[in-house]
């Protein structure tokens, strides 16, 4: 299973708004284990692309760009969502799950896996 997480530009804390982070950590889980990560620019952070309210070029969307970034993933974990970016994303077959507090995205993804570690309540 492979998990996006958008970060801010220190690579580090996960991003208030998905649509503006400069790229997304993505980490892949395994047997309840993370096995591997992996950078992404995300290039539709760009002002001219990213501009609520602003015209679009050509039918360039930003968030259908960035649904096309991480659509070899299973989910996206992240702080900010807007409806526009978690409607691409789930047209997209990904899953998005929100976080409650700031966090770094080792954090989020740790506490991720143990999320789908833990019994279904019944």
């Amino acid at each position: 299973m492979k998990i996006a997480i958008p970060t801010e530009s220190d690579g580090i804390q996960v991003s208030s708004h998905m649509g503006s982070s400069p790229n997304f950590l993505v980490f892949e889980v395994q047997a309840g284990q993370v096995v591997g990560s992996e950078a992404r620019a995300n290039s539709f952070a760009d002002p001219k692309f990213h501009a609520h309210g602003s015209p679009r070029e050509a039918g360039m969307d930003p968030h259908q760009g960035i649904a096309q970034l991480v659509s070899d993933c299973d989910a996206v974990l992240g702080y900010g969502h807007a409806c526009g970016a978690v409607g691409a994303l789930e047209a997209a077959g990904l899953k998005v799950y929100m976080l409650n507090a700031p966090c770094s995205a080792q954090q989020a993804i740790d506490a991720f896996v143990k999320y789908l570690a833990a019994p279904s309540p019944s």
